[in-house]
């Protein structure tokens, strides 16, 4: 069974195939003087190699050209076979290029396909450790893919090996120059250093290495004097250390040590980690002292396990106005144990709460790890690499504006900076948002995917946006923020109607005018059942950044019947450009002490049986005459007199054709209270 070409396949986080070409296989004949073979069977073993050299092109404007090699060898007989491909990925995203054989798949590997952005103040970052495996003089050229505002390195090496001192002043010095934060962090000593540690302290727990002076000095200072890259933050030891905080003794002498780094000329900020779950002495309200006394300038906290999304958001919170920054580590869950959904908007919210409470900084600590890293532990891109980028960029350093009250109730969250929102939002089924962000609003889901926006005209004249929304997290950018805090500022404040005869309704509501400058326009309140001839409107004058209460009176249609009333507030504002908007919310008509529900029954072709339960919450017994219009025909009375306080039942024998009454043309119940003038309206139909 001869094999003559192999089938090269790209597929997408959701397993379909974005490209795949056949290609013919090509015999390569190596130095041996055994002849291979004339064909490659199915049945003996073979070598596969597949080697992506990525193009140095990266941002979305270029050509983005992946040259893939698959080379196939019959191992026995040494010889081999090769087949070429190139392809241009579509878009930015996460693919999985696999090379199949009798569609039989042999190899495949992962490939992120991300955009150079200039580079924006962030909270996110890498902690990279000596273990890892990463290797950091990639970093320089990757940060504008990655998007990083931080990053932890190892520096405790050996003073005398030049070459590491300079490789890493050199990366460090890159780094700066690309605005982001280095850290320096000491936990495993190099190998000369724990030779002389010898067995005066554990050199696993890196407190008990700063418990003595002298190793201090013999360890450190010679290193810190050759730095010379500015190094702005330094932590001791890793984010499980967690004896230096709270430590009495321990802090003494980290405080003396500062003192002697500050001697050396080095103006460093001190780190240390710490458990969420435990009170740290360090940042103590109650103690007056704190601020002077405590030689940290930021506490890495973590717990295992990892806190909730939601336990972070309260966590951080408590350490919001602490003198002492916050920082904290991002886990994403397992691989094994949890769906690539559910670890997407795991994620997704643990990134969200760092925005939320404006922790300083937060990093992936886990990063070249199966189960939780971006990189996998031969340091290839894993499934979340690509959504940690493209979350980082749309979270970044903004202010966070809150949530909306969307139609379906999804969950959702607001970003604000420099006048660009964004907003993030998922579904755990999908379902289209109808909602108005702005007047062009572009959105792309956490794979860098456009996901596609309709704009469509209701008939108040106002515009929404159709917005489909599923698992996968949705980023819309362009978001207009004072669009978005006028609906989140907007309050109806009249929730109950009564109608009454010879009355008119008022609908009240307060609004906060968010743009930075006076605007006028107008406002209609559309409501077909409510409202006669189905509209209200009026005139607005709105002052820049002030919050108006607005009363629009309006008469209420004469058979608007008792219940829930849908409300259309469509806004059109007059500024440096037209806005048209709608804002919708629901009224109740009816008396809050009384509640009638009637049903209607046919006791034969001529005669109908109405039964009216009476629900009287107020004070005293209540009357009221009733009238009933079945469409077509005349309209039938009858009372109810002297209902008591509580539950009661009328029942009515009626002169009405039993055709008269149908789920298309319910019967109209009209009963006004007896001395008041209350008017209740009612629609019924036949069971």
């Amino acid at each position: 069974n001869s094999i003559q070409s192999v089938q090269f396949q790209v597929l997408d986080i959701d397993n379909q195939i974005v490209q795949e070409q056949i290609v013919q296989l090509e015999r390569q004949l190596n130095q041996s003087n055994t002849k291979p073979d004339s064909s490659l069977n199915t049945n003996q073993p073979h070598l596969v190699h597949i080697q992506p050299q990525t193009s140095s092109r990266s941002k979305r404007s270029q050509n983005r050209t992946e040259r893939n090699e698959v080379s196939f060898g019959n191992s026995s007989q040494m010889a081999s076979c090769a087949a070429s491909w190139q392809f241009t990925p579509a878009s930015v995203g996460f693919y999985r290029v696999q090379a199949s054989l009798n569609q039989q798949c042999m190899r495949s590997f992962n490939l992120a396909v991300l955009d150079a952005v200039e580079s924006q103040p962030s909270p996110f970052g890498w902690a990279i450790t000596s273990h890892s495996g990463f290797q950091t003089k990639k970093l320089p050229a990757l940060t504008k893919q990655l998007s990083l505002g931080w990053v932890k390195l190892p520096v405790w090496i050996e003073h005398s090996n030049t070459q590491a001192v300079s490789e890493i002043n050199q990366l460090m010095g890159q780094l700066k120059k690309q605005g982001v934060h280095c850290v320096g962090v000491l936990d495993h000593p190099p190998s000369g250093i724990s030779e002389i540690l010898n067995d005066r302290v554990n050199p696993s727990n890196a407190a008990s290495l700063f418990s003595d002076s002298q190793v201090w000095l013999q360890s450190i200072e010679p290193l810190l004097l050759q730095i010379n890259f500015g190094l702005e933050w330094l932590q001791l030891g890793n984010e499980s250390d967690l004896l230096f905080v709270n430590d009495t003794f321990y802090t003494q002498q980290v405080a003396n040590m500062l003192r002697q780094i500050q001697s050396l000329g080095q103006d460093v900020k001190l780190v240390a980690g710490w458990d969420w779950l435990e009170p740290d002495r360090a940042t103590n309200t109650n103690n007056p002292e704190t601020e002077n006394e405590s030689p940290w300038w930021a506490l890495h906290y973590s717990a295992s396990p990892a806190l909730t999304p939601a336990e972070l958001l309260i966590y951080a919170k408590q350490r919001q106005n602490l003198p002492i920054k916050t920082w904290t580590s991002i886990e994403p869950l397992p691989a094994d144990s949890y769906s690539s959904q559910t670890r997407t908007q795991d994620l997704a919210q643990q990134m969200i709460a760092v925005g939320q409470a404006r922790i300083q900084a937060a990093f992936a600590t886990k990063i070249t790890d199966d189960q939780h890293g971006l990189l996998d532990r031969d340091a290839n891109c894993s499934e979340l690499l690509v959504p940690w980028v493209i979350l980082s960029r749309a979270v970044g350093s903004k202010q966070y504006l809150g949530a909306l009250d969307l139609p379906n109730q999804r969950d959702n969250h607001l970003f604000e900076q420099d006048g660009q929102g964004v907003m993030i939002a998922w579904s755990q089924q999908p379902v289209v948002e109808e909602v108005y962000l702005g007047s062009g609003p572009r959105a792309i889901d956490v794979w860098g995917r456009e996901v596609p926006i309709e704009t469509v005209q209701l008939p108040s004249g106002s515009q929404l946006q159709r917005l489909p929304i599923g698992p996968w997290p949705v980023i819309l950018f362009d978001v207009e923020p004072e669009i978005v805090r006028i609906k989140r500022e907007f309050e109806l404040l009249t929730t109950q109607l009564t109608s009454e005869v010879s009355e008119r309704g008022k609908l009240q509501f307060r609004m906060l005018n968010a743009f930075g400058s006076d605007l006028n326009g107008s406002i209609a309140i559309h409501s077909p059942y409510l409202i006669k001839n189905q509209v209200a409107s009026q005139e607005l004058q709105l002052s820049a950044m002030r919050t108006d209460t607005i009363e629009i009176p309006f008469d209420f249609r004469h058979d608007a019947s008792a219940g829930i009333h849908a409300l259309e507030f469509a806004f059109h504002l007059r500024g440096k450009s037209d806005k048209r908007f709608s804002l919708f919310r629901q009224v109740r008509l009816g008396h809050p002490e009384l509640q009638l529900d009637s049903q209607i029954d046919p006791v034969n072709d001529a005669v109908m049986k109405i039964e009216v339960e009476l629900l009287n919450s107020s004070a005293q017994s209540v009357s009221f005459d009733c009238k009933l219009f079945p469409r077509g025909h005349a309209y039938q009375t009858f009372q109810i007199l002297d209902a008591p306080v509580g539950k009661s039942i009328h029942s009515r024998q009626l002169q009405i054709p039993r055709a008269a009454v149908t789920t298309e043309n319910p019967l109209w119940v009209r009963c006004e209270q007896i001395g008041t003038g209350l008017v209740l309206n009612y629609r019924v139909s036949q069971k």
